[in-house]
């Protein structure tokens, strides 16, 4: 019988392993990489993430690295999708306009300071840059 069980525990824990996996590949695709074109010079472009903008600069994430520049080095067009990407942070359910300063101050803002990244083989801080739209739970436990 308690090999059995232990058969059973093993099976779960992989299942549940497996349903993360999966649920973290599909959300990592939902990240848009993008063609960002210079303003002053259309042959020169980049491929990177917009990651946030505050109107006067923007943070993109290229080649896994976080890069922020003035928004006027882009073109006109990204310079509008930009503004465009900032008006739909707003719709965001449940943040009623905020700023990432301001949503860092509300109760779940104060719970995602906890939040780590890995860099590297060692745990950084995960500065709040941007209000997450998406979110991953992963619960675990043992009987």
């Amino acid at each position: 019988m308690n090999r059995m069980k232990k058969i059973l525990r093993t099976a779960t824990c992989l299942m549940a392993t497996c349903l993360m996996a999966t649920c973290l590949m599909v959300t990592l695709g939902f990240a848009e990489v993008r063609t960002w074109t210079s303003a002053t010079d259309a042959s020169k472009t980049f491929e990177a993430e917009f990651k946030s903008s505050d109107g006067k600069t923007v943070t993109v994430l290229r080649n896994r690295r976080t890069q922020k520049f003035n928004l006027s080095l882009l073109s006109k067009e990204d310079q509008a999708w930009v503004k465009a990407e900032m008006a739909k942070g707003d719709e965001v359910v449940g943040t009623s306009g905020l700023s990432p300063s301001e949503f860092a101050q509300t109760d779940f803002g104060k719970a995602l300071k906890k939040i780590k990244k890995i860099d590297g083989k060692k745990y950084a801080k995960a500065p709040l840059e941007v209000i997450p739209k998406y979110f991953i739970l992963y619960f675990s436990a043992s009987w």
